[in-house]
């Protein structure tokens, strides 16, 4: 599980130690030793098969979670202004007075933080979908990292939007989002790592590199 995680983040190899207070790793030998004796505790290193390297489409994928989860934590300022670094970058300007709820502005500045902007710039979830539902590339289920879930919260219009970060064993989903909290699950003013039940998804928006 540690190893798909890590290459699902895009890792080229990962080195994980267990050796006790003091530990040593001979790389160009085969006995492992501390001070004397050998270590006590197995030391395991995984380097990714050059058949297992990532092609493009993945690496694309990982830009983007990485750059989505990079941002867990910040909030607007002051709570409720909706003046929050993503609508600046958006407008092209700071925003000063009243901005417009951004957690679809915060999906557009990862992906072009990540240097795949989106095929449309919107700061609305309903113009995102309607343009996934012309141009197929809109999925009511089997949702994967790397997709755009779009949320009606079980309603019938669609009011929020996140990154599908995982897909649970059951179909629920672990994304990230801007402008939510878990006191207001659509206009919440932070960028938060949430579970979503797949049954609030309306759709996502699947990118080029999940097709």
């Amino acid at each position: 599980g540690l190893r798909d995680d890590l290459a699902a983040a895009g890792w080229e190899s990962a080195v994980m130690l267990d050796g006790g207070v003091s530990s040593q790793c001979d790389f160009s030998g085969t006995v492992v030793r501390s001070s004397a004796r050998k270590v006590q505790h197995w030391i395991c290193v995984w380097v990714r098969h050059p058949a297992e390297q990532p092609d493009e489409n993945s690496r694309k994928r990982a830009r983007v979670l990485a750059a989505a989860a990079g941002e867990i934590g910040v909030k607007e300022s002051p709570p409720g202004s909706n003046r929050v670094k993503y609508n600046d970058d958006y407008y092209g300007r700071p925003v000063s007075g009243a901005a417009y709820p951004w957690c679809m502005v915060f999906v557009w500045w990862v992906f072009a933080r990540a240097g795949l902007p989106l095929p449309v710039k919107t700061a609305s979830c309903g113009t995102l979908a309607g343009w996934a539902k012309a141009h197929g590339q809109w999925v009511t289920k089997g949702f994967r990292p790397g997709d755009i879930a779009l949320m009606d919260f079980g309603g019938k219009v669609i009011r929020h939007v996140g990154i599908v970060e995982q897909v649970l064993p059951g179909g629920d989903l672990v994304t990230v989002e801007g402008n939510t909290s878990l006191s207001s699950d659509d206009n919440g003013g932070a960028v938060m790592r949430r579970g979503r039940p797949a049954g609030w998804v309306a759709g996502a928006y699947r990118p080029g590199y999940n097709q």
